[in-house]
């Protein structure tokens, strides 16, 4: 007995273990095909190239991936994995099975119940059709076809629940081919109770031994512990997730309540925030228009070079007397400093706000060229150059004024600052806008033209 081998495929896992251990006892000579070297171990390119052991009456499959593995994401690859493992390493042993001389007398196939659409009213038995509308009844039938052996091999393909029939059967009759002939004939179909929802039926070959037959019932008690064992470590698995899930979702109930407290936060800060920029937004507007106001009886002169031995208040009493103004109106001549190298522009300082709009009336009606008020011009071009006035205004009214000019000169004709603001008109007859910062700016720009 010693010299029967029993080939199994997948030898190292859960169940392959089990039955390892179980043919050992019953004197078997045990040779396991696994991708990992050790003694009594054979790899499947071994198998492909130089075919089965020597002496192997049987082959037994239980190769394949684990899919209850809740380590595991159920990915394309990961279901490509579990499809592979199973029809390749099965058509590898079938293949062998076919092209040994000395061919083994059972190959036993270990597969499932994924054949069938579930049901909870139909019954199943070995004779019914598979449907293969889904990936595991897909994986049985392609499964089932690659278990592709000749006789006289007999082929036997299990599932879990067709074992434990098989090990309750007690009548059932396993004989070979001998005994049968001088026994009445009969056939035995394995049909499950109608609580059973496993419906794989059994196929047995026209060919057997008893000792195989007594192989088969070993292999039917030991597979069924170890599918007991394993199903006891997936519900206490199982158990663990669902204890788990209830404190994630206990957590996320937690959770999602602080969520809500601090949206409810979040919307009383948005609104203290918005209010806060409009308190701001104003305060800023009132500095400017403190600012603007000390500018109010400023005048500015533009177009006059810089010149070291200049005289300012003499060049304000001329552009004055071309104006036809009063000259004792200012009070204070100063040049500021320019930026970039540019010049800086003159800024004489009346006494009267007024003052301002009689002296920048005259210079609309007056053309007043640099030669008129100095005759230091470096060159002739220079000195035709035109000497313009306007309102003294700070930095950040410099600014708005200038972006409203690029911003809205395709839809506003008219655009200037008069009394502190910036003011905008499209038309002749329009009320003018007032624009007191960019957003207002922004507005205008999105309006429509009419």
């Amino acid at each position: 007995m010693s010299a029967n081998k029993v080939l199994i495929g997948g030898g190292t896992g859960f169940i392959g273990q089990n039955l390892r251990k179980l043919l050992s006892t019953g004197g078997y000579n045990i040779v396991n095909v696994s991708r990992m070297p050790g003694a009594n171990n054979v790899s499947w390119s071994t198998i492909e190239k130089s075919g089965l052991p020597l002496n192997t009456k049987a082959v037994v499959n239980c190769a394949g991936q684990q899919f209850m593995d809740f380590t595991k994401s159920w990915t394309p690859g990961f279901k490509q994995n579990v499809q592979n493992s199973r029809i390749y390493t099965t058509r590898a042993l079938s293949q062998a099975i076919n092209e040994s001389n000395d061919k083994p007398k059972v190959f036993v196939l270990v597969t499932g119940v994924g054949a069938y659409e579930p049901s909870n009213t139909v019954k199943y038995d070995e004779c019914s059709p598979t449907t293969g509308t889904d990936f595991f009844s897909q994986l049985l039938v392609e499964w089932e076809k690659a278990a592709n052996v000749n006789p006289p091999v007999r082929l036997v393909s299990l599932s879990s629940k067709q074992l434990s029939a098989l090990r309750n059967a007690e009548n059932l009759e396993w004989t070979c081919e001998d005994c049968r002939k001088e026994s009445p004939h009969r056939k035995s179909f394995i049909i499950p109770e109608d609580d059973d929802d496993d419906t794989d039926g059994i196929q047995l070959g026209e060919s057997g031994s008893t000792a195989m037959s007594k192989l088969l019932r070993d292999i039917s008690l030991e597979v069924k512990k170890a599918v007991k064992m394993e199903l006891a470590s997936v519900n206490e698995s199982l158990s663990s997730w669902w204890i788990k899930m209830d404190t994630i979702n206990a957590t996320r109930e937690i959770l999602t309540e602080k969520v809500k407290d601090l949206e409810k936060k979040n919307m009383y800060l948005t609104n203290q925030n918005t209010h806060l920029e409009l308190k701001v937004n104003a305060m800023e507007q009132q500095i400017r228009n403190m600012e603007q106001k000390q500018l109010d009886n400023v005048l500015e002169i533009t177009g006059i070079p810089e010149d070291k031995d200049e005289n300012l208040e003499k060049l304000s009493s001329k552009l004055a007397s071309k104006l036809n103004v009063e000259k004792r109106q200012a009070s204070m001549v100063k040049r500021l400093k320019g930026r970039d190298g540019k010049e800086g522009v003159i800024q004489v300082v009346l006494q009267q706000e007024e003052q301002v709009d009689q002296w920048i009336r005259a210079a609309r009606t007056e053309t007043i060229a640099l030669e008129d008020i100095t005759p230091n011009a470096p060159n002739p071009e220079v000195a035709k150059r035109r000497v313009l006035l306007r309102r003294a205004l700070t930095k950040a009214n410099k600014t708005l004024l200038w972006q409203a000019k690029q911003t809205l000169k395709e839809t506003y004709k008219y655009i200037w600052f008069q009394g502190g603001k910036v003011l905008a008109r499209k038309f002749d007859n329009d009320k003018p806008v007032i624009i007191r910062s960019s957003c207002d700016i922004d507005k205008l720009s999105t309006q429509k033209y009419r």
